[in-house]
């Protein structure tokens, strides 16, 4: 197989995972610090969501993951079937009763598609020291028929957002809140597994359980 061939297929298969992979990251994180250390015991989980499947897949998500790690979570479906019903005043009400010293509130924030250009590269065969060929034209003019050429192109890329807050429910008061993104998921769980899982690690490096 010559030099340009394999180019070609090392710059198609870069081309083909650079569209494929999905990664998560944080957006931006805040924490209360004047809050100490394992205040939390047993958060209220609510998901606003306009679906009850998305709700219910985030919280049930959320609770797993929390209890994962000795967190005496519960989701806020089995209290509100109906979302309309969980009102802030309602809310407030129930935490008492339910023993929930926090609230943990989480949405879906927004889907979007967006269109990433990769622009054309050129990657000269042969050597890869220090281009001698440039300083003449006539060298340089018939060097630019060996080179390899990657178009560019384009991809269409599907983002899923979600913010989470955590208020204490003594106070109301927010003292935790993120922002998390994950970039072309295979499918709505796995969206919400990727996000839950990169909101979880930064739940834990807040020591607010």
């Amino acid at each position: 197989m010559t030099r340009s061939i394999c180019h070609r297929l090392l710059l198609l298969l870069t081309g083909v995972l650079l569209a494929s992979c999905s990664s998560t990251r944080v957006v931006s994180s805040w924490r209360d610090e004047t809050v100490p250390g394992g205040t939390y015991r047993k958060p209220l989980v609510l998901a606003i969501a306009n679906k009850q499947l998305i709700r219910a897949k985030l919280e049930d998500e959320l609770v797993r993951e929390l209890r994962a790690i000795g967190v005496d979570a519960q989701q806020s479906y089995r209290e509100f079937p109906d979302i309309k019903e969980a009102t802030p005043d309602r809310i407030k009400e129930r935490l008492p009763e339910l023993d929930s010293d926090c609230a943990l509130v989480t949405h879906l924030a927004d889907v979007r598609t967006e269109t990433v250009y990769m622009p054309a590269s050129y990657y000269p065969s042969g050597s890869y020291s220090v281009p001698a060929h440039y300083d003449r034209f006539a060298s340089y003019y018939a060097h630019s028929y060996n080179a390899v050429h990657s178009p560019a192109y384009s991809y269409e890329s599907r983002i899923y957002a979600l913010e989470t807050n955590l208020y204490d429910a003594r106070n109301e008061k927010l003292v935790w809140t993120a922002a998390i993104e994950t970039e072309d998921p295979d499918s709505l769980d796995s969206a919400i597994s990727e996000i839950v899982k990169v909101v979880m690690k930064n739940i834990r490096q807040s020591r607010l359980f």
